[in-house]
């Protein structure tokens, strides 16, 4: 039971290490647009 837990654990982790690095961008030109939709004026 315990090793099915902690090897769920670590796919997990495998998973999200995968999966992080390609939505960062996403995430940081989302905050970046709405920041410019947020200050309009500061061009």
């Amino acid at each position: 039971m315990a090793w099915e837990l902690e090897r769920d654990i670590k796919i997990t982790y495998m998973v999200i290490d995968l999966i992080i690095p390609a939505l960062k961008p996403k995430l940081l030109t989302f905050q970046f647009s709405t920041r410019r939709l947020a200050s309009p004026t500061d061009d």
